[in-house]
Formats: structure tokens, C-alpha cells, sequence
């Protein structure tokens, strides 16, 4: 089980996005990919939502997983839709993928509501970083990683 990339997107734009492992290579990552990926994902989130009436809590790929949490969260009077997702391998639960996600997602919206803007400077969000590294403690390791973890002080 490991997690590729874990973020965070506001009204279909990436404001916040952490890589742990590379993507293979058919998979590449680079901003134009990572842009593609969050209006992919929203683009799916609102189809299910408005066509199908129905949630979408996680698809799956022919390698990958991905799970996804959102919410409408209403700031200085404007809506926002805001999506938390993981891409991780097939291996990864997605209860646990889902509940890593709902919370991450909870304590980024209270952190961050009151400084959303139309255009987003999505450096403000790097201090982020350091509560999701605790929020996922080693989940997003992959089982190799842990071990030499265990050995490494």
C-alpha cells in the first residue's frame, strides 16, 4: 500500500498538493498533469453529483486508486466546492483512504476559510504540509519504507 499524491482543490483549480512516490512512467507528473488531474477529478465529482445524483467516494484506475472527500463550504459569502483526493496503488483501503481524507479535508477548511480568495496565492497554504504529515503518520509509505523506517533512527 502507498500514496502517490494527496490534494486539495477549490472550486475545480489545485490550491494545495503533496507527491510522496513518482508516478510510472505513463503516469508522469508535472504541473500541466497535476491541472489536469484536479479538473478531472472535479469534473467526475459534479457529473455524479448532478447527472447521477449520487456521491463519489472513489474510482479506480488499472493501477491506481483514487479516493476523494468534498464539501461546499460557504466563505465571505461564496460557495466553494472543495475536494480532498488521494492517488494511491491498488492496494491502498479505501476506508481508510476515505477517513484520512474527511479529516484532512476538515482541518484544512478551518484553517483556511476566513483567507480564501478569487484568485488563490496557494503559498499560503505550505504550513499545511506539516499537519497532513501528521495527520497521515506512515499510511503513505510503501511496505519496504516502513521496514527500513524501523531501522533507521
Amino acid at each position: 500500500m502507498a500514496i502517490f499524491e494527496i490534494g486539495i482543490i477549490k472550486n475545480g483549480l489545485l490550491i494545495f498538493s503533496r507527491n510522496f512516490y513518482p508516478f510510472d512512467a505513463e503516469f508522469k507528473l508535472g504541473t500541466k498533469d497535476q491541472n489536469l488531474r484536479s479538473q478531472m477529478i472535479s469534473s467526475i465529482i459534479h457529473f455524479a453529483n448532478n447527472c447521477l445524483s449520487t456521491k463519489v467516494e472513489y474510482f479506480l484506475m488499472r493501477k491506481y486508486l483514487i479516493a476523494i472527500a468534498s464539501q461546499q463550504v460557504v466563505a465571505r459569502g461564496q460557495k466553494n466546492f472543495v475536494v480532498a483526493y488521494i492517488i494511491g496503488d491498488m492496494q491502498l483501503e479505501v476506508n481508510i483512504a476515505n477517513e484520512t481524507l474527511k479529516k484532512a479535508l476538515q482541518i484544512f477548511v478551518e484553517m483556511y476559510r476566513d483567507q480564501w480568495a478569487i484568485v488563490e496565492d496557494t503559498s499560503k497554504y505550505i504550513a499545511f504540509d506539516k499537519i497532513l504529515e501528521n495527520i497521515l503518520g506512515d499510511l503513505h509509505y510503501r511496505p519496504l519504507d516502513r521496514v527500513r523506517k524501523l531501522f533507521v533512527t
